[in-house]
């Protein structure tokens, strides 16, 4: 640990906690990705070796030094300190369990005999001694095409670790064999003085940090062919799930599994282009029951690569044309529609749902053509590799450059779903439904003529004049009489929710008795019977939808109002609402009613079952 004169953090590392959360598998993402972009004979492929082994604590390098640290250790906050308790309470165990990464066909971390450098091209200084530093290769092209970018995954291993403990041996191209590691911590009073809260498994000569030769260690710490071991101690309980591990490989890097460039062995099940077929059909990784309520699409992806669908699917943005190769399906069985985006370097980036498209019966994968759209990408991904995001961009232009191309993208495979659900009905005949039409129109109109307010339309597409008359209900019946529960009931519950980008905000859900919908041609009338005294007498509310899917699960991101409806009015007040992506805003509560129309996109299709809320 290097010595400071004042404690100034008193908080652990941020990005632990986000590697913790992300489990298992995002620590099998960010360890294999290592070993692809390190793959040293690029006609074969790299392989790696995942194994949960056990290890007695005398045998553990620097476990004394660690357990003293630890027990010195004094938080000033409450999360702070539940972590050091949990941290000491596991020092009293005499064995632990240890998970092991070994990778071969890779080319290990160069300059180790350099030790602590800035040089670029000495990966090993930057993996062993510095944070958010990404080392580049010496071959621009190529560079474009490594899977890391931002220098934080390696604290992947740490997040692991009960106590935030990693280990890595490497072997290099000229066998010179060393053991490194890392321990993060929070700064610290040890012994009088005060320190950082990185600690490294370093030699130190002269002020500067050199690794220590390989030798002399338990041989779960050797590495004896080229390439890189990363040795994770005191191993959390809550990560070993072999099942899950099998599952991510496969999920993660189908990719690189179907181009023959990774194998991976897990205590002797071996997933590679020759295996992973029969692994995906096996139940114990992948039933019915894992997949739903896991929502993968890894048998499905692994069937689109059969289906090219364009050979040059082109995305803008605003600079220039990037080419990729689409592999689409449109298909009545697929229950949720996702579209697979993967690097070339074979790792999946994300299951892509398009809004307003989730629940459509689709499946592609999209790949790119070159290196200067898989640089693209790579601009694109958050930290931890797993979405594309504009949000990290601190310049302007390349925020709504990468905007634009996001959107564009969600264009594009929205106007291959539209074009394939129209061969789709086509290829079944046209049902002539003009009757049907006309009768639902004839028996909306009645009931809205018994309502509180009349609509009339001009061409069936624009609001052009609204009447009011008070006289009945929506259920045709006198005002004056008494609803019961099942025809209006009004009893709004409070509950917590998280739309977009909100905060977790308190709403009052309507329930389904109290709303009603009518909806003809591309006009929808929706009536909302509400009890205002529960929600304090509220007069100008904010109505808050959601979607609910076949299996009755809600969705509070899918809906984009803004795409569904071109425009809304308040039948109360005869005036405009304004139409925002989750919400309709500012409408009115009058005889405890909420009373608006609104106008449909007819270009997009609204087959949705809906939830609304109120805005507290």
């Amino acid at each position: 640990f290097t010595e400071i004169p004042r404690i100034e953090s008193i908080s652990f590392n941020p990005i632990l906690e986000r590697f913790y959360k992300a489990g298992i598998e995002g620590l099998i993402r960010e360890n294999i990705q290592n070993s692809l972009d390190a793959r040293l004979n690029e006609n074969e492929p790299a392989k790696v070796t995942i194994s949960l082994e056990k290890i007695v604590k005398s045998d553990i390098p620097g476990h004394d030094e660690i357990v003293k640290r630890i027990e010195s250790l004094k938080g000033q906050n409450s999360y702070t300190n539940e972590t050091i308790s949990n941290m000491q309470d596991f020092l009293n165990a005499e064995t632990f369990d240890v998970l092991v990464f070994e990778d071969s066909n890779t080319k290990g971390l160069k300059g180790a005999r350099f030790g602590q450098t800035n040089d670029n091209e000495h990966s090993y200084s930057s993996y062993a001694y510095q944070k958010g530093a990404h080392f580049s290769t010496e071959d621009a092209e190529k560079e474009k095409l490594r899977g890391g970018s931002h220098g934080i995954g390696k604290i992947a291993s740490n997040s692991a670790s009960q106590l935030y403990t990693m280990f890595f041996a490497n072997n290099d191209e000229n066998n010179f064999q060393t053991l490194g590691g890392t321990i993060q911590l929070i700064e610290h009073n040890y012994q009088g003085r005060y320190y950082r809260e990185t600690g490294y498994f370093t030699d130190e000569i002269d002020g500067k940090f050199f690794p220590y030769e390989n030798t002399n260690f338990h041989k779960l710490f050797k590495k004896e062919s080229r390439g890189l071991k990363i040795i994770i101690p005191y191993f959390r309980g809550n990560f070993k799930d072999e099942d899950a591990i099998v599952r991510t490989v496969c999920d993660s890097f189908l990719l690189a599994l179907k181009r023959n460039e990774l194998i991976v062995d897990i205590h002797g099940i071996i997933i590679s282009n020759e295996t992973i077929e029969k692994i995906l059909n096996n139940k114990q990784y992948f039933s019915d029951e894992i997949i739903k309520s896991k929502q993968l699409f890894t048998k499905l992806y692994w069937e689109r690569f059969n289906h090219l669908y364009e050979i040059d699917f082109v995305i803008e943005d605003s600079e220039k044309a990037h080419h990729f190769e689409l592999f689409f399906t449109y298909d009545e069985s697929i229950e949720k529609g996702r579209t697979g985006i993967f690097r070339n370097m074979g790792m999946k980036i994300q299951d892509y749902g398009i809004q307003n498209y989730k629940q459509k019966p689709y499946n592609a994968v999209l790949i790119p053509k070159s290196s200067s759209e898989d640089a693209l990408l790579k601009s694109l991904e958050n930290e931890s590799h797993t979405s594309l995001s504009h949000e990290h961009f601190k310049d302007e232009t390349l925020k709504n450059n990468a905007k634009k191309f996001i959107k564009n993208l969600e264009i594009k495979i929205a106007e291959v779903i539209d074009l394939e659900i129209k061969k789709h009905i086509e290829n079944e005949g046209k049902l002539d439904t003009s009757d049907l039409i006309y009768e639902i129109q004839y028996e909306a109109k009645q009931t809205l003529k018994k309502s509180q307010t009349e609509v009339l339309i001009s061409d069936g597409e624009s609001v052009d004049k609204v009447i009011k008359t008070d006289s009945t209900d929506i259920l045709g019946k006198n005002k004056s009489k008494k609803r019961n529960k099942t025809e209006g009931g009004t009893d709004a519950k409070s509950v917590k929710k998280t739309f977009g980008d909100d905060s977790n905000k308190r709403y009052y859900q309507l329930p389904g008795s109290s709303i009603k919908r009518f909806i003809t041609n591309h006009q929808e009338n929706i009536i909302i019977h509400v009890n205002n005294e529960n929600m304090n007498n509220l007069e100008n509310v904010n109505l808050l939808f959601s979607i609910v899917d076949g299996m009755g699960v809600e969705h509070t991101d899918e809906l984009d109002l803004t795409t569904k409806y071109v425009k809304a009015v308040d039948l109360n007040t005869d005036t405009a609402i304004t139409i925002d992506k989750f919400s309709l805003n500012n409408v009115s509560i009058i005889d405890n009613k909420i009373s608006i129309i609104c106008l449909q996109n007819k270009d997009v299709r609204h087959t949705d079952k809906i939830r609304i809320y109120i805005e507290e």
